[in-house]
């Protein structure tokens, strides 16, 4: 299982647009006596927007609820600067005495999925000739 995780994580990595560090993609392996599991996931903020797409752009239907969201037909919105750990290249505006990132739609770039996909049909192989292996030490 270990095997396998560690391929999962280094698939979804490698179609992840950006930032490839491991801690962002972990995974875990728990077991019982007659089950092992193990469960890839992610832990940054942004996965889903970045998965499914943003604004007109997206697979999925808008979360978004400003007025300036809706009046531009979900073309863009304006994302507080203080709620970002990093800068940005978005414009900046400046409303009311506070700074505000410009955001405008994204198409969707998903990393999970295609891990998902492309692990459905060699995952049983893998493990077999984990399994393989282990047995002949």
């Amino acid at each position: 299982m270990e095997v396998l995780m560690q391929k999962a994580q280094e698939i979804a990595l490698n179609n992840k647009r950006g930032t490839r560090n491991k801690d962002l993609i972990p995974y875990e392996i728990s077991s019982s006596n007659s089950e092992v599991t193990g469960r890839l996931y992610t832990n940054f903020d942004y996965a889903l927007f970045l998965e499914y797409g943003t604004g007109k752009k997206a697979e999925m239907p808008h979360i978004g609820t400003s007025e300036t969201f809706i009046k531009s037909n979900f073309s863009y919105w304006f994302l507080p600067v203080s709620m970002v750990e990093r800068k940005l290249n978005n414009p900046v505006i400046s409303i009311k005495g506070e700074q505000f990132y410009i955001m405008f739609s994204t198409q969707p770039y998903p990393f999970m999925r295609p891990t998902l996909f492309e692990l459905e049909n060699k995952a049983k192989g893998m493990f077999i000739e984990a399994l393989r292996k282990e047995i002949r030490k």
